[in-house]
């Protein structure tokens, strides 16, 4: 199989070609191609000449994931992408159009390991990472190959972006890269459950994105009974590393807490979440249990959530919003994603 051109950096472009004499400004041309034009052959970039295409075309391609399939909601339009990859590996990606604008949710793992107890995925295991060109292959093949406007990028599909923090990197800084897609990072979040040593990787260099931390309840004793990949760390020593992050990036913290019937969704644990986070400059946002076959939780009362609200705003936190659940009829909202597996 011949080397795929998604994935690589300006500077690796122009390294490659080198090797067969092409000009630093012939490198930025087939870097525009691969990300701002959408090539899907080597043939197609015009702008360089035949003689070099050929030579490219021998040793490299421009590979995007496959599509298995595609299911569309019937309910808000969301669409939920089956992908394959060249060792046969599936994952899923999911678009949701708003009024004014489109957002991608991705991938960063073919399944995942955390185990949190009430998601599809977790409950699905892990397989592997995805490469850095997989991860952009889910954006270049929904915007270019698909045609959906992409505005905004959402890391919360299936795994957990911080342990594959590597490829996560190289993919985000194409991604709001001038040269490349050109994404402003304030319309990128990553979404992580915020494991304290994966945590600190992001000390000595950030990412250009925003960061999300799923808290799944306000007592450490229930958080590691519901996410085991977090059982020993403790909430007060999480709040502290996004004090301390803060300090340093001046960037706005989101919280994720996904409400549970009669597990999480009292005014009680309410009270707790309001104590934790309000000392940061954050939002919270509260989000329904999506239902899961197999497993037993199910999603509160809209009343019981209205309450839960309201004692957050009550008790201080100023940014707290319902998030609404796109996708649910398809399998395709939080929680959901399974890689086809039902």
């Amino acid at each position: 199989m011949k080397e795929n051109l998604i994935g690589k950096s300006l500077k690796e472009v122009t390294s490659l070609l080198e090797e067969f004499k092409g000009k630093p400004f012939q490198a930025r041309q087939l870097f525009a191609w691969l990300y701002q034009k959408g090539a899907k052959k080597i043939e197609e970039i015009t702008e360089l000449s035949k003689p070099l295409r050929r030579e490219l075309a021998a040793k490299y391609e421009i590979r995007y994931p496959e599509l298995a399939a595609i299911q569309t909601s019937k309910v808000d339009g969301a669409k939920k992408y089956l992908l394959s990859l060249a060792d046969g590996a599936r994952m899923e990606c999911v678009y949701l159009p708003q009024e004014r604008w489109g957002a991608l949710c991705v991938s960063s793992q073919v399944g995942c390991a955390c185990r949190c107890t009430f998601c599809a995925t977790g409950n699905l295991g892990f397989q592997r990472d995805l490469t850095a060109n997989e991860i952009l292959g889910q954006l270049l093949l929904v915007r270019f190959a698909l045609g959906e406007s992409v505005d905004r990028i959402v890391v919360m599909g299936m795994g957990e972006p911080l342990e594959n923090l590597t490829e996560l990197r190289v993919a985000l800084k194409i991604i709001t890269a001038r040269e490349g897609l050109g994404l402003n990072q304030r319309k990128i979040t990553v979404s992580t459950l915020g494991k304290l040593q994966r945590l600190r990787g992001l000390v000595e260099e950030d990412i250009p994105a925003s960061l999300a931390i799923s808290l799944g309840a306000a007592e450490n004793w229930l958080r590691w009974q519901l996410m085991p990949a977090v059982k020993g760390e403790k909430l007060s020593e999480l709040i502290g590393w996004c004090s301390s992050y803060q300090n340093r990036t001046r960037k706005e913290i989101t919280f994720e807490y996904v409400l549970l019937d009669g597990v999480n969704d009292s005014l009680a644990q309410a009270s707790k979440l309001a104590h934790l986070v309000r000392p940061l400059a954050c939002k919270v946002n509260l989000i329904a249990y999506n239902p899961v076959p197999g497993l037993d939780f199910k999603a509160p009362s809209g009343e019981t959530i209205g309450k839960f609200q309201e004692e957050l705003l009550k008790k201080k936190v100023e940014k707290v919003f319902r998030r609404k659940s796109i996708g649910a009829d398809i399998a395709a909202a939080c929680g959901q994603l399974a890689a086809g597996r039902r």
